[in-house]
């Protein structure tokens, strides 16, 4: 089959749906190297993490399965727009301090997850996050060592700007810090409704250099929230909390979340896909 460009589409396999992501600008040698991290994430399991299937090449085209995730948007779950449900126009409603609270706390303990693991995330941002009718949070799209994925098209990156740390622009490799600094844009786009800075371009570049965003005034927004955003959104890397820090403030329970992230695998061990015995005999 020839699998389209872009974002993840279903597909169907013994009787699962599925997404499909496709990947580009997959290196000839960097095969292995893709096999061994895509195991290694697949390993990382989290209720707050996609749950990652098989790895396939096909043609030269490299793919991989994992958990299709049917849900709303972050920002529509946290400000749900009456009488607008899944039609997605108009203004954001109102806050939901319930829902925020829930949805900010399954995102960084996915995070934590990915950090405890050795790994990064890398791509932090609302467009990588759903939100299924059950209220569990999804965080999509990790990175993968050794390629890149189809769908970071211009458009995205520049959508994606605002919620980039500002050392990445000055080509400063993804870290734990910049996750969290991710994760304090995206707090801050759903206190304030709209993305943390005002501007785009050069001077969206200019700016995340040297300025901390502010959220509106005459909001009556949660002030240990409003003050996490703030703290996260350090430009220096040094001056932002860690995981102990923004896990004491939102209450997070460790022990509880060992216990789930040790288990959790909606995918579990994924079938193989079907007459594809000489292409996984290449990737064992």
């Amino acid at each position: 089959f020839e699998a389209p460009k872009g974002s993840p589409y279903e597909w169907l396999t013994r009787g699962t749906f599925v997404a499909l992501r496709t990947l580009r600008d997959v290196a000839p040698d960097a095969g292995d190297r893709l096999k061994r991290d895509f195991r290694a994430l697949k390993a990382v399991r989290h209720p707050s993490l996609v749950s990652l299937g098989e790895l396939d090449c096909v043609d030269s085209l490299w793919f991989y399965t994992m958990e299709f995730v049917e849900g709303d948007s972050l920002l529509d779950y946290v400000r749900p727009r009456p009488g607008a449900q899944a039609l997605g126009m108009g203004s954001p409603g109102e806050l939901s301090e319930i829902r925020l609270r829930s949805a900010l706390s399954q995102l960084v303990r996915g995070i934590a997850a990915l950090h405890q693991a050795g790994r990064v995330h890398g791509s932090v941002e609302p467009d990588h996050i759903r939100i299924t009718a059950q209220g569990r949070l999804v965080l999509l799209e990790s990175e993968l060592k050794g390629s890149h994925e189809s769908g970071d098209t211009e458009q995205h990156l520049i959508s994606a700007l605002p919620f980039v740390a500002p050392e990445r622009l000055e080509d400063a490799p993804a870290s734990t810090m910049t996750d969290w600094y991710s994760v304090g844009a995206v707090l801050f786009y759903t206190l304030a409704g709209v993305p943390p800075f005002g501007t785009s371009g050069a001077d969206l570049v200019e700016q995340k250099q040297r300025v901390v965003p502010e959220l509106p005034p005459g909001r009556n927004l949660p002030q240990d929230l409003c003050d996490l955003s703030r703290e996260l959104l350090s430009i220096d890397p040094d001056a932002r909390p860690d995981y102990d820090e923004v896990r004491e403030r939102l209450g997070i329970n460790t022990e509880t979340e060992a216990r789930i992230s040790q288990t959790f695998s909606l995918l579990g061990d994924a079938p193989p896909f079907v007459g594809r015995k000489r292409e996984l005999g290449l990737l064992a």
